[in-house]
């Protein structure tokens, strides 16, 4: 063996590669030896007020900060929501992000006693011309909707896609301000600072339109806070960051016996841009280091793709597990030890996928892209953009060699995930704007 005991020798102490990142973590590690030990508490590090500013506010008090998070004792009463975006059926699969997201919103608040009349984006196949004129129909019935029901809802919360739909979505927040309604407009995804210096004219001055017309601005993204400030002119901005309910069950045993199978999970959209390819690959030079190395894909993509990867990986353990409810994914990342998510997706934000890992307890192996490192902070590992299947399999040869350290990253998450990216921290912040605006309606307004 490699150290003179009995674990294999990638477990070795003197074959640990020397990583920067991970000597880093194991200097910090010391920090937590007092909250690793006893698992029930929260990491004293891991706090909203030190990590990550759940809200900054009026752009004449940019620094302002709010009370532990909480529903407000005044509620302001029967408050209704027209809710706009992409949004998954009910009990139907998500076909993305901002689908899956929103229709996790619109439960919570819902059993937070908030009316919602949901406007979900139209859904188009088939040729070009064919969805343009669905597309057309579908924010036509939306915009219709909204003038015909004005009367049953106070508040408008829209979650834009931008990009080819800007222009439909800036006259929906323009019909807001007409039909005199609050707006909260949430912006999400990781383009909108790219995206805003690429465009032409026309998308920058719908954004700017867009951006006026909004009482709140939410940002999915805690690094956009100051543009959507200094540069858009945002009058207030919320930190909204995606959330996700945190398991009851920790599962810290499954660090203890690394030496049987390390398991590598990815999740969500299975594509090019996410890394599948990559994923497979770095299993395979896992493998060839004889680290008992194991990858689960959770979810679907274009039959061609994974029928390739399928094939690529088919003298390596890679299971291709498909699409899968809420309750099975929670069951299947309770197993796992790895979260790996080298995206390079141009619009990626604050991925669900990561969040729910990370609130599982897997230790998160990222892109530096879109939120992650934000989201990550110091409990997992960031690489850039541009690294390669060596380049991860390096970090996490490195890493599991260390089975103490990924718990105590482990725990680490699963806490960050709690403090900052649970739905128990976010939604009591979106009700209080919620109230904030109703209340701040003149009577009869809605009514």
């Amino acid at each position: 063996m490699g150290d003179g005991t009995d674990r294999p020798y990638w477990m070795s102490q003197s074959a640990r590669l020397q990583d920067p990142s991970l000597a880093k973590l194991q200097r910090e590690d010391r920090a937590y030896a007092a909250e690793t030990q006893n698992p029930a508490e929260p990491t004293g590090n891991a706090t909203a007020t030190t990590l990550v500013p759940p809200l900054i506010s009026d752009a004449a008090a940019p620094e302002r900060w709010p009370i532990e998070a909480g529903i407000d004792s005044k509620m302001a009463p029967a408050i209704t929501v027209a809710f706009i975006g992409p949004i998954a059926g009910e009990g139907e699969p998500a076909r993305g992000g901002f689908e899956s997201a929103n229709r996790r919103t619109i439960t919570l608040l819902r059993q937070h006693g908030v009316e919602v009349l949901e406007l979900p984006y139209p859904v188009a196949r088939g040729p070009t011309w064919i969805k343009t004129l669905l597309y057309l129909q579908g924010f036509v019935r939306i915009a219709l909707s909204l003038v015909r029901r004005a009367g049953s809802f106070q508040l408008v919360h829209i979650t834009p896609l931008r990009r080819q739909f800007i222009l439909p979505e800036m006259l929906l927040c323009r019909l807001t301000q007409m039909l005199k309604k609050r707006l909260l407009l949430d912006l999400r995804a990781g383009d909108l600072v790219s995206s805003y210096q690429e465009r032409g004219a026309f998308h920058r001055n719908c954004l700017a339109i867009m951006i006026s017309t909004a009482d709140v601005v939410g940002s999915e993204g805690n690094c956009y806070v100051r543009f959507l400030v200094e540069t858009l002119k945002a009058s207030r901005v919320v930190y909204l960051p995606n959330f996700t309910t945190i398991p009851r069950k920790r599962d810290e045993i499954r660090f203890d016996d690394l030496d049987h199978r390390i398991n590598i999970v990815m999740l969500g959209r299975v594509a090019p841009e996410k890394g599948a390819g990559l994923g497979i690959e770095i299993v395979r030079l896992l493998r060839n280091a004889n680290v008992p190395a194991r990858l689960t894909i959770i979810g679907t993509g274009a039959p061609t793709y994974i029928d390739f990867l399928m094939e690529h990986g088919k003298d390596l353990p890679v299971l291709f597990a498909g699409s899968l409810n809420p309750l099975e994914i929670e069951a299947r990342l309770s197993k796992e030890h790895i979260f790996l998510f080298p995206t390079r997706h141009f619009g990626e934000g604050h991925s669900n996928a990561l969040t729910e890992a990370m609130a599982a307890g897997l230790v998160p192996v990222c892109s530096d892209h879109g939120f992650n490192e934000d989201v990550v902070g110091d409990c997992g590992f960031i690489l850039s953009t541009d690294s390669t299947a060596d380049n991860y399999a390096s970090v996490l040869l490195a890493a599991i060699r260390s089975p103490g350290l990924l718990k105590s990253l482990s725990f680490r998450a699963r806490s960050r995930a709690e403090c900052l990216f649970s739905d128990a921290h976010v939604i009591p912040v979106l009700l209080d704007e919620y109230n904030n605006l109703a209340r701040s309606m003149p009577r009869g307004r809605g009514n």
